[in-house]
């Protein structure tokens, strides 16, 4: 009798999956009853299993002080110091996503010289609860993949979230308001007068692999550009562009310093901030010269990613930490449903190359990568697609897009590494 009913209960189920996948679009949708469905040209239905979400910090002030002979006057700092939150405001974002290592409110006015460059603006926070709502609106909303409210049982949240940033201010900042938009405070239940919390991790940036292209974490970097940086030969028009900028700076190539972030990287960011705040640009560049500066660091930076050894140094080990939660997951081990990841251009940029998804655009401020992580509901393979922005991209050379995750595996393969550490520290 019990092998009875457990038969019909299999048999109803089966048959409220097959007319929830019949009432959905045959390009994507979500049944109104409950299933996770995504179907692909009404063939297959696919459960999204895993999403990891992996961003850059919202709209900030300029990275530097200065550019070539450029300095922030103090006039100019009192502008920028006027465009960033408020340290109360700041400090609210950390009770209900908490950052125990403190960084989000490190740097303030009193204790950074820095100060108040490198900071999330109150648009880049604004940037980022936007980016939260979109991500609330679609695995909460339309694919019901994550609970509508947020438990206030934390034990219960490394099973539905997990949550990672590199130690900047402007980082946890940034992910502590997509939290915010997700998750938004009416939404966290209160359990014994404690509101739902999300914890937020980060690592030592020495150690970090989120903070992308860096000699600092990376000495081997700085070899490998010097060989990379001396035979490219830039097109005439930025050796053009570069040539007049360098008179009009004042900067000549004995001021270079071979870093990863140049003095073209720093004029860009300086020029790019003022004028996004409609605020005087350095030096009278143009929109076009703008634009074109950018186009030529979007293209050294592709052209540096193309060296195979320089991108898995850049991006190995961060990569490698997506790949080894993904197979877990594919192996049946509990993880998170939802992994957030907050990081920077540096971090997206080489990601991007390495996925074999990158559209020659230096990333915007708050653009994200989604990779979505799906079983089909017949045979149980694993799929794998990614969104950049929200919209669908096709990666690693493949035209479709559901990858088969054993194909993304063997693609990647050659990005891991058994001590990428002591890769970095070779000669």
């Amino acid at each position: 009798m019990r092998s009875s009913s457990i038969y019909l209960l299999a048999a109803a189920c089966s048959l409220l999956l097959q007319s929830c996948a019949a009432q959905c679009s045959e390009e994507e949708a979500s049944c109104k009853t409950g299933s996770r469905y995504i179907l692909k040209d009404g063939k297959k239905a696919l459960e999204l299993v895993q999403v990891i979400v992996v961003h850059r910090h919202g709209d900030r002030t300029p990275i530097t002080k200065s550019a070539g002979s450029f300095v922030q006057t103090e006039e100019l700092k009192s502008i920028w110091s006027s465009k960033i939150n408020g340290h109360e405001s700041v400090r609210r974002w950390g009770v209900s996503n908490r950052d125990d290592t403190g960084t989000y409110i490190t740097h303030n006015i009193s204790s950074s010289s820095s100060w108040p460059f490198g900071q999330l603006t109150k648009r880049g926070a604004a940037q980022m609860r936007r980016v939260g709502a979109e991500l609330r609106e679609r695995y909460v909303g339309d694919l019901n993949f994550l609970p509508v409210d947020l438990p206030a049982d934390h034990s219960e949240e490394k099973f539905f979230i997990y949550v990672r940033s590199t130690r900047y201010p402007r980082t946890v900042q940034s992910v502590q308001n997509l939290l915010l938009g997700l998750y938004p405070e009416d939404t966290r239940l209160e359990e014994s007068g404690a509101a739902g919390v999300i914890t937020i991790e980060s690592q030592e940036k020495a150690l970090d692999h989120m903070t992308g292209l860096s000699d600092k974490r990376c000495p081997r970097v700085r070899s490998l550009l010097s060989q990379i940086d001396t035979t490219v030969k830039p097109q005439e028009s930025h050796v053009r562009l570069l040539d007049e900028l360098a008179v009009r700076i004042n900067h000549t190539d004995s001021q270079q310093d071979k870093m990863v972030i140049d003095v073209w990287i720093h004029l860009a960011d300086v020029c790019h901030c003022h004028r996004s705040h409609g605020m005087d640009v350095p030096f009278g560049l143009t929109p076009n010269e703008i634009d074109s500066l950018m186009d030529y660091n979007t293209w050294m930076w592709s052209t540096r990613m193309n060296t195979p050894e320089l991108s898995k140094l850049a991006i190995g080990g961060f990569l490698q930490d997506i790949l080894r939660e993904l197979k877990a997951t594919v192996a049946g081990t509990p993880r998170a449903k939802l992994l957030v990841f907050s990081g920077h251009d540096s971090t997206l940029f080489p990601l991007l190359k390495a996925l074999d998804a990158f559209d020659e655009k230096w990333p915007p401020y708050a653009s994200r990568v989604q990779l979505e992580l799906l079983r089909e509901v017949e045979t149980g393979t694993f799929y794998v697609r990614l969104l950049y922005n929200n919209q669908l991209r096709h990666m690693l050379g493949s035209s479709d897009e559901f990858l088969p995750i054993e194909l993304f595996f063997s693609k990647l393969a050659g990005m891991e590494s058994a001590n990428i550490h002591e890769e970095c520290h070779r000669q």
